[in-house]
Protein backbone atom coordinates (compact mmCIF):
# COMPACT_ATOMS: atom_id res chain seq x y z
CA UNK A 1 0.00 0.00 0.00
CA UNK A 2 1.26 3.48 -0.88
CA UNK A 3 -0.21 6.97 -0.51
CA UNK A 4 1.17 9.54 -2.90
CA UNK A 5 -0.09 12.98 -3.91
CA UNK A 6 -3.32 12.33 -2.07
CA UNK A 7 -4.08 9.07 -3.86
CA UNK A 8 -4.23 5.57 -2.42
CA UNK A 9 -2.31 2.87 -4.30
CA UNK A 10 -3.30 -0.56 -3.06
CA UNK A 11 -3.91 -4.06 -4.44
CA UNK A 12 -7.48 -5.17 -4.96
CA UNK A 13 -7.16 -8.00 -2.45
CA UNK A 14 -5.71 -5.76 0.25
CA UNK A 15 -8.37 -3.15 -0.40
CA UNK A 16 -11.13 -5.73 0.01
CA UNK A 17 -9.74 -6.79 3.38
CA UNK A 18 -9.56 -3.18 4.56
CA UNK A 19 -13.11 -2.50 3.35
CA UNK A 20 -14.46 -5.47 5.35
CA UNK A 21 -12.61 -4.31 8.44
CA UNK A 22 -13.84 -0.70 8.04
CA UNK A 23 -17.47 -1.80 7.60
CA UNK A 24 -17.41 -3.54 10.98
CA UNK A 25 -16.58 -0.32 12.80
CA UNK A 26 -19.52 1.30 14.60
CA UNK A 27 -18.38 4.60 16.06
CA UNK A 28 -16.82 7.79 14.73
CA UNK A 29 -13.93 7.28 17.11
CA UNK A 30 -13.22 3.77 15.80
CA UNK A 31 -13.22 5.00 12.21
CA UNK A 32 -10.82 7.81 13.11
CA UNK A 33 -8.53 5.24 14.66
CA UNK A 34 -8.71 3.14 11.50
CA UNK A 35 -7.45 6.04 9.37
CA UNK A 36 -4.55 6.69 11.72
CA UNK A 37 -3.61 3.02 12.08
CA UNK A 38 -4.03 1.83 8.47
CA UNK A 39 -3.18 4.94 6.46
CA UNK A 40 -1.10 6.96 8.92
CA UNK A 41 -3.38 9.93 8.29
CA UNK A 42 -5.36 12.24 10.56
CA UNK A 43 -8.83 12.14 9.02
CA UNK A 44 -9.62 15.72 10.05
CA UNK A 45 -6.59 17.17 8.30
CA UNK A 46 -6.95 15.18 5.10
CA UNK A 47 -10.67 14.97 4.47
CA UNK A 48 -11.56 17.17 1.46
CA UNK A 49 -8.10 18.71 1.45
CA UNK A 50 -5.22 16.41 0.59
CA UNK A 51 -6.82 13.12 -0.44
CA UNK A 52 -8.44 12.12 -3.69
CA UNK A 53 -11.89 10.91 -2.76
CA UNK A 54 -12.24 8.48 -5.65
CA UNK A 55 -9.40 6.37 -4.24
CA UNK A 56 -10.48 6.63 -0.60
CA UNK A 57 -14.25 6.71 -1.08
CA UNK A 58 -14.88 3.31 0.57
CA UNK A 59 -13.24 4.62 3.74
CA UNK A 60 -14.88 8.01 4.07
CA UNK A 61 -16.65 8.45 7.42
CA UNK A 62 -20.38 8.76 6.75
CA UNK A 63 -22.42 9.72 9.85
CA UNK A 64 -25.63 7.73 10.32
CA UNK A 65 -27.57 10.26 12.40
CA UNK A 66 -27.53 13.85 13.68
CA UNK A 67 -25.50 12.95 16.77
CA UNK A 68 -22.77 11.46 14.60
CA UNK A 69 -22.81 14.49 12.28
CA UNK A 70 -22.29 16.72 15.29
CA UNK A 71 -19.53 14.49 16.64
CA UNK A 72 -17.74 14.46 13.29
CA UNK A 73 -17.93 18.25 12.86
CA UNK A 74 -16.67 18.84 16.39
CA UNK A 75 -13.82 16.38 15.88
CA UNK A 76 -12.74 17.86 12.55
CA UNK A 77 -12.89 21.45 13.78
CA UNK A 78 -11.10 20.69 17.04
CA UNK A 79 -8.25 18.95 15.22
CA UNK A 80 -7.80 21.89 12.86
CA UNK A 81 -7.63 24.36 15.73
CA UNK A 82 -4.99 22.28 17.47
CA UNK A 83 -2.92 21.08 14.53
CA UNK A 84 -3.05 23.73 11.79
CA UNK A 85 -0.98 26.81 12.74
CA UNK A 86 -2.67 29.10 10.22
CA UNK A 87 -6.11 28.10 11.47
CA UNK A 88 -6.07 30.20 14.63
CA UNK A 89 -8.53 32.99 13.80
CA UNK A 90 -11.01 31.80 16.40
CA UNK A 91 -9.34 33.90 19.09
CA UNK A 92 -9.75 37.11 17.08
CA UNK A 93 -13.50 37.36 17.57
CA UNK A 94 -13.20 36.80 21.32
CA UNK A 95 -10.79 39.75 21.62
CA UNK A 96 -13.05 42.37 20.01
CA UNK A 97 -14.89 43.06 23.24
CA UNK A 98 -11.70 43.35 25.30
CA UNK A 99 -10.22 45.84 22.83
CA UNK A 100 -13.47 47.82 22.78
CA UNK A 101 -13.54 48.03 26.59
CA UNK A 102 -10.01 49.41 26.53
CA UNK A 103 -10.73 51.95 23.80
CA UNK A 104 -14.09 53.14 25.16
CA UNK A 105 -12.42 54.08 28.44
CA UNK A 106 -10.26 56.57 26.53
CA UNK A 107 -12.99 57.98 24.28
CA UNK A 108 -13.93 61.60 24.98
CA UNK A 109 -17.47 61.11 23.63
CA UNK A 110 -18.34 57.55 24.58
CA UNK A 111 -21.82 57.55 23.08
CA UNK A 112 -20.55 58.70 19.70
CA UNK A 113 -17.72 56.16 19.81
CA UNK A 114 -20.17 53.31 20.43
CA UNK A 115 -22.47 54.46 17.65
CA UNK A 116 -19.50 54.63 15.27
CA UNK A 117 -18.38 51.14 16.26
CA UNK A 118 -21.87 49.76 15.55
CA UNK A 119 -21.83 51.49 12.15
CA UNK A 120 -18.43 49.92 11.45
CA UNK A 121 -19.76 46.42 12.14
CA UNK A 122 -22.86 46.92 9.99
CA UNK A 123 -20.87 48.48 7.15
CA UNK A 124 -18.29 45.68 7.27
CA UNK A 125 -20.94 42.99 6.85
CA UNK A 126 -22.83 44.86 4.13
CA UNK A 127 -19.75 45.65 2.05
CA UNK A 128 -18.22 42.19 2.64
CA UNK A 129 -14.73 43.62 3.08
CA UNK A 130 -14.87 45.96 0.08
CA UNK A 131 -13.38 49.46 0.55
CA UNK A 132 -15.40 51.19 3.26
CA UNK A 133 -16.25 54.81 3.91
CA UNK A 134 -15.70 54.11 7.60
CA UNK A 135 -12.42 53.62 9.41
CA UNK A 136 -11.00 53.11 12.85
CA UNK A 137 -12.09 50.88 15.72
CA UNK A 138 -13.47 47.57 14.52
CA UNK A 139 -12.44 48.20 10.89
CA UNK A 140 -8.78 48.54 11.85
CA UNK A 141 -8.52 45.29 13.77
CA UNK A 142 -10.70 42.77 11.94
CA UNK A 143 -9.10 40.57 9.27
CA UNK A 144 -11.82 37.94 8.86
CA UNK A 145 -13.11 38.11 5.28
CA UNK A 146 -16.91 37.96 5.34
CA UNK A 147 -18.50 35.57 2.84
CA UNK A 148 -21.88 33.98 2.22
CA UNK A 149 -21.61 31.63 5.22
CA UNK A 150 -20.39 34.44 7.49
CA UNK A 151 -23.23 36.79 6.47
CA UNK A 152 -25.92 34.09 6.68
CA UNK A 153 -24.94 33.16 10.22
CA UNK A 154 -24.61 36.82 11.20
CA UNK A 155 -28.14 37.60 10.01
CA UNK A 156 -29.65 34.44 11.49
CA UNK A 157 -28.22 35.24 14.91
CA UNK A 158 -29.39 38.87 14.78
CA UNK A 159 -32.94 37.83 13.85
CA UNK A 160 -33.41 34.62 15.82
CA UNK A 161 -30.31 34.23 18.07
CA UNK A 162 -29.60 31.00 16.16
CA UNK A 163 -26.30 29.44 17.14
CA UNK A 164 -24.38 27.21 14.76
CA UNK A 165 -26.08 23.83 14.39
CA UNK A 166 -23.25 21.33 14.55
CA UNK A 167 -25.59 18.47 13.63
CA UNK A 168 -27.30 19.95 10.56
CA UNK A 169 -24.80 18.84 7.90
CA UNK A 170 -21.21 17.74 7.44
CA UNK A 171 -19.08 20.89 7.14
CA UNK A 172 -15.50 21.64 6.26
CA UNK A 173 -13.37 23.33 8.94
CA UNK A 174 -13.37 26.62 7.02
CA UNK A 175 -17.17 26.59 6.71
CA UNK A 176 -17.53 25.98 10.44
CA UNK A 177 -15.08 28.80 11.11
CA UNK A 178 -16.91 31.21 8.81
CA UNK A 179 -20.25 30.50 10.46
CA UNK A 180 -18.86 30.81 13.98
CA UNK A 181 -17.19 34.11 13.06
CA UNK A 182 -20.48 35.43 11.66
CA UNK A 183 -22.23 34.55 14.91
CA UNK A 184 -19.48 36.17 16.98
CA UNK A 185 -19.77 39.32 14.88
CA UNK A 186 -23.55 39.41 15.50
CA UNK A 187 -23.02 38.89 19.23
CA UNK A 188 -20.54 41.75 19.24
CA UNK A 189 -23.06 44.06 17.57
CA UNK A 190 -25.74 43.06 20.12
CA UNK A 191 -23.23 43.68 22.91
CA UNK A 192 -22.48 47.16 21.55
CA UNK A 193 -26.17 48.03 21.26
CA UNK A 194 -26.77 46.81 24.81
CA UNK A 195 -23.78 48.82 26.02
CA UNK A 196 -25.16 51.92 24.32
CA UNK A 197 -28.60 51.41 25.89
CA UNK A 198 -26.99 50.95 29.29
CA UNK A 199 -25.04 54.17 28.87
CA UNK A 200 -28.14 56.06 27.78
CA UNK A 201 -30.07 54.69 30.77
CA UNK A 202 -27.24 55.70 33.06
CA UNK A 203 -27.30 59.25 31.72
CA UNK A 204 -31.04 59.43 32.38
CA UNK A 205 -30.62 57.93 35.84
CA UNK A 206 -28.46 60.85 36.92
CA UNK A 207 -31.72 62.69 37.59
CA UNK A 208 -31.31 61.20 41.06
CA UNK A 209 -28.19 61.27 43.18
CA UNK A 210 -26.86 58.10 44.81
CA UNK A 211 -28.44 59.16 48.11
CA UNK A 212 -31.81 59.72 46.46
CA UNK A 213 -31.66 56.38 44.65
CA UNK A 214 -31.23 54.39 47.85
CA UNK A 215 -33.89 56.48 49.58
CA UNK A 216 -36.36 55.55 46.83
CA UNK A 217 -35.52 51.86 47.35
CA UNK A 218 -35.96 52.28 51.10
CA UNK A 219 -39.35 54.01 50.82
CA UNK A 220 -40.65 51.06 48.84
CA UNK A 221 -39.29 48.60 51.46
CA UNK A 222 -37.59 46.46 48.83
CA UNK A 223 -35.95 43.53 50.63
CA UNK A 224 -36.29 45.33 53.94
CA UNK A 225 -35.23 42.16 55.77
CA UNK A 226 -31.83 42.22 54.05
CA UNK A 227 -28.91 43.62 56.00
CA UNK A 228 -26.96 46.59 54.66
CA UNK A 229 -24.26 44.44 53.07
CA UNK A 230 -26.75 42.37 51.08
CA UNK A 231 -28.58 45.50 49.97
CA UNK A 232 -25.31 47.00 48.76
CA UNK A 233 -24.41 43.85 46.82
CA UNK A 234 -27.89 43.58 45.31
CA UNK A 235 -28.71 47.19 44.46
CA UNK A 236 -25.26 48.60 43.65
CA UNK A 237 -24.98 46.99 40.20
CA UNK A 238 -28.69 47.61 39.45
CA UNK A 239 -28.44 51.37 39.94
CA UNK A 240 -24.96 51.57 38.39
CA UNK A 241 -23.14 52.27 41.65
CA UNK A 242 -20.35 50.66 43.63
CA UNK A 243 -21.63 47.97 46.03
CA UNK A 244 -19.53 49.08 49.00
CA UNK A 245 -20.49 52.75 48.63
CA UNK A 246 -24.14 51.74 48.34
CA UNK A 247 -23.81 49.67 51.54
CA UNK A 248 -22.33 52.65 53.38
CA UNK A 249 -25.17 54.90 52.29
CA UNK A 250 -27.76 52.39 53.48
CA UNK A 251 -25.94 52.32 56.82
CA UNK A 252 -26.23 56.10 57.22
CA UNK A 253 -29.59 56.59 55.55
CA UNK A 254 -31.11 58.88 58.19
CA UNK A 255 -28.28 61.40 57.81
CA UNK A 256 -29.00 61.66 54.10
CA UNK A 257 -32.63 62.69 54.58
CA UNK A 258 -32.19 66.43 54.20
CA UNK A 259 -34.84 68.83 52.90
CA UNK A 260 -33.38 68.98 49.39
CA UNK A 261 -33.40 65.20 48.91
CA UNK A 262 -36.81 64.77 50.50
CA UNK A 263 -38.45 67.55 48.48
CA UNK A 264 -37.16 66.04 45.22
CA UNK A 265 -38.54 62.63 46.17
CA UNK A 266 -41.84 64.18 47.25
CA UNK A 267 -42.21 65.77 43.79
CA UNK A 268 -41.27 62.46 42.15
CA UNK A 269 -43.74 60.35 44.16
CA UNK A 270 -46.47 62.97 43.67
CA UNK A 271 -45.94 62.92 39.91
CA UNK A 272 -46.33 59.12 39.90
CA UNK A 273 -49.17 59.05 42.43
CA UNK A 274 -47.58 56.83 45.10
CA UNK A 275 -49.74 57.85 48.06
CA UNK A 276 -48.07 55.71 50.74
CA UNK A 277 -44.60 56.97 49.81
CA UNK A 278 -45.87 60.58 49.68
CA UNK A 279 -47.13 60.34 53.26
CA UNK A 280 -43.89 58.78 54.50
CA UNK A 281 -41.78 61.48 52.86
CA UNK A 282 -43.99 64.21 54.30
CA UNK A 283 -43.52 62.81 57.79
CA UNK A 284 -39.77 62.73 57.29
CA UNK A 285 -39.78 66.35 56.07
CA UNK A 286 -41.61 67.36 59.23
CA UNK A 287 -39.08 65.45 61.35
CA UNK A 288 -36.09 67.03 59.56
CA UNK A 289 -37.52 70.50 60.10
CA UNK A 290 -38.20 69.75 63.77
CA UNK A 291 -34.60 68.64 64.33
CA UNK A 292 -33.32 71.64 62.45
CA UNK A 293 -35.33 74.02 64.64
CA UNK A 294 -34.30 72.21 67.81
CA UNK A 295 -30.63 72.60 66.97
CA UNK A 296 -31.07 76.37 66.66
CA UNK A 297 -32.33 76.75 70.22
Amino acid sequence: MKIENGSLYISDSEKELLKKEFKKLQTIDEKYGFWQEKFGLNYSLNRKNYIQEHTFEEFLIIPQNEDEIGELNHRVYSDWLKLVPSFSRKSEATKWREIFEEEISKAANKERYIENEISNVVDYVLTQNKPSRLSGGFMKRITIPPNKQFVESYNQYLKFESDFNWSAAICSPSEIQNRLDGIECAKYRIYLEGYLNTKNSKYKATKFSHDQQIMILDYFDFHKDFDKTKKGELYGPIIGRDSETTRQRFSTLDKRKNENNLNQLLAYFTELGFEEQIERVKKDIVEVKRRKNSSKR
